[in-house]
């Protein structure tokens, strides 16, 4: 038996190189192509064939990318919100929190969910976002509905006027005084 010259050895180690490559960057196309057909399903209202989209990609996410998974589970949490499974969803979003504990979008559905049932949960979830996001509106909202629906009309009040607060500093950096 004969080897092979060291350029025979070095061609094929570079084309083994290349198909590796290919495969793997094919591997990342096919995860977005995924999520991107599956987004746009969600936009359309299509919430039980987004879910299926999202459900497929997870499993073609490599277990060591924890904040995309996290952020995949946040979809199919929310799909599952949309198609009336919020048990399903609390599941979902606690999933996503395993996997990226300080996910934003995570712990202010978590939240969300939380506002009538549990409202010192909520309060609880929409603080750490807070902790996070300082000026977050989207927490200042949930923290407004959950003051509200525990009967604390004064925060409920303060949290709300940080929300419009909020949203007149935003829409005066999108639209510009004339």
């Amino acid at each position: 038996m004969t080897w092979a010259s060291s350029r025979g050895r070095r061609a094929a180690f570079s084309a083994l190189l290349m198909v590796s490559l290919v495969l793997a960057l094919g591997g990342c196309a096919s995860v977005d192509q995924r999520l991107q057909r599956a987004a746009q399903l969600e936009d359309r209202g299509d919430y039980a064939a987004a879910l299926d989209g999202y459900e497929d990609a997870i499993v073609h996410v490599g277990a060591s990318d924890r904040k995309q998974l996290a952020a995949i589970y946040v979809k199919v949490g929310e799909c599952l919100w949309r198609l009336g499974r919020p048990n399903e969803a609390v599941n979902a979003f606690e999933r996503a929190l395993q996997l990226d504990p300080v996910n934003v979008d995570a712990h202010l559905r978590t939240a969300e969910l939380w506002v009538t049932q549990a409202p010192g949960r909520a309060l609880g979830e929409a603080r750490f976002v807070l902790s996070l996001e300082p000026n977050n509106v989207e927490a200042f909202t949930v923290l407004g509905a959950a003051y509200s629906s525990a009967g604390q009309v004064a925060p409920a009040k303060q949290a709300y006027e940080r929300v419009l607060a909020g949203s007149v500093r935003f829409r005066a950096v999108l639209v510009p005084s004339a």
